[in-house]
């Protein structure tokens, strides 16, 4: 018994040490390699077998502190990598904890601008209606003392149709004259039968409040405007363009260059045919030369003459490409805070309106929203007459609006623009022109 016990812990420890070797679990040797190629323990045997045929080995020793190596180095990338993801998790804290403060203190702004609206709207609604109740009330004196005149005039003439009466009823003439001697002592005739009624009109309600009536709201929301802080910027146009015409106030501009009739009648002229041989046409292209400069600087919208070798010729060649656009800015720059304006647009098929750079742009029907050369179609829904436009210069952004309906029509990023920047107009040439382009005042 003791010797059987004795076999079967042997058998055991036996075992363990296997276990402890490590046998190939195919070949029970011990395993003694590693294959780089399947990333996995071997044996002798299992280096040349088919199954690992071409494969890299490489003794465990020498596999496992190589390996060692590797997850050094990984650890160590771990680690640069949690202090980074702990650093983002501190930025990421501080921006929620810096949102979350913004976000209620823009609740806290727009509460106190809606409050300072309610009482203003409250203290005209009291101011109004205080109105009201004093024009009632006198309205209602008048109409008072007008009905009181009105009863004492009935009541006479009740008093005197029963005074009267009675004495119709008396079938005694000379009883009848004497009592009526009595009765109309010192009256005339006139007297006694003049209307009671002369004087006596009917007072109407006055009109209280006129507009106030039905127009209320718009009335209210035009007060509100003279109140209203900040109110849009208040821009002025350059006048530094000599194929604009910008209105005495600065703030309107449409076509009309000061040689426009020139090359009106320069047009006019070549029309009807040239010839260089003619005194006057000679005088006609020299004025319009000199008033326009040389005439290349038109090429890049079509000769106004035609080709050169055509001036002889009497049907000189006229090109049709795009109206040349020209541009204009406003006086004021900007470079800190937030600014809104609007623009009167006018019926035009062309115009950019923004800043340098970046601008909304309508051409062939169609919007288009501008960063330099790139631009990109924008949806909208009715044809604009009136738009806005909101520049944040921290950070750079640009949006515009519908400002008759105030829907937003598009942002733009405007990282890299750089800064001061000027509210930016550009029209095309048109004749004649009866739209202008017009900055909104408030």
């Amino acid at each position: 018994m003791v010797r059987l016990k004795l076999d079967a812990k042997m058998v055991r420890l036996k075992l363990d040490a296997k276990k402890e070797l490590l046998l190939c679990p195919e070949h029970e040797e011990r395993l003694k390699l590693f294959c780089e190629t399947d990333k996995r323990l071997a044996c002798i045997i299992c280096r040349d077998s088919e199954a690992h045929d071409g494969h890299k080995f490489k003794p465990i020793r020498e596999a496992a502190a190589s390996l060692r190596r590797d997850m050094d180095l990984g650890l160590a990338n771990v680690e640069s990598q949690i202090s980074q993801i702990q650093k983002l998790k501190e930025a990421q804290s501080r921006a929620l904890s810096k949102a979350k403060e913004l976000s209620e203190s823009l609740q806290s702004q727009i509460h106190r601008q809606f409050e300072a609206f309610h009482q203003r709207l409250r203290k005209r609604e009291d101011e109004i209606t205080n109105e009201l109740r004093n024009k009632e009330a006198e309205a209602v004196q008048s109409m008072s003392q007008s009905l009181r005149a009105m009863e004492r005039a009935e009541d006479e003439c009740e008093e005197q149709k029963k005074s009267w009466r009675e004495l119709i009823q008396e079938t005694d003439p000379e009883k009848f004259l004497k009592r009526w001697s009595e009765e109309k002592r010192g009256e005339t005739s006139k007297d006694m039968f003049s209307s009671r009624s002369e004087g006596l009109s009917v007072v109407q309600s006055p009109l209280f409040q006129g507009p106030f009536q039905s127009h209320l709201q718009f009335f209210m929301w035009k007060e509100l405007l003279q109140v209203v802080d900040p109110k849009p910027a208040d821009l002025t146009l350059r006048d530094d363009n000599p194929d604009l015409t910008v209105s005495q106030d600065n703030r309107s501009f449409h076509y009309a260059p000061p040689n426009w009739r020139l090359l009106q009648q320069a047009q006019a002229f070549g029309t009807q045919g040239f010839s260089f041989c003619a005194a006057k046409q000679v005088r006609g292209f020299g004025q319009a030369k000199q008033a326009f400069g040389s005439f290349d600087s038109y090429r890049n919208t079509g000769s106004l003459f035609g080709d050169s070798e055509l001036y002889g010729s009497p049907s000189p060649v006229f090109k049709n490409p795009d109206p040349p656009a020209f541009s204009l800015t406003s006086n004021s720059e900007f470079s800190l805070g937030q600014h809104y304006w609007e623009v009167e647009l006018g019926m035009r098929p062309f115009w950019c309106v923004g800043v340098t750079d970046y601008f909304l742009k309508l051409e062939s029907g169609r919007y288009y929203s501008c960063r330099g050369q790139a631009c990109s179609e924008v949806a909208v829904e009715a044809s604009l007459r009136r738009l806005g436009v909101y520049l944040n210069c921290s950070p750079p952004g640009l949006s515009f609006y519908d400002a008759d309906s105030m829907v937003r029509l598009v942002t733009l990023d405007c990282t890299g623009m750089g800064l001061p920047v000027s509210a930016f107009f550009r029209v095309r040439q048109q004749e004649p022109d009866r739209n202008p382009m017009s900055v909104c005042r408030y």
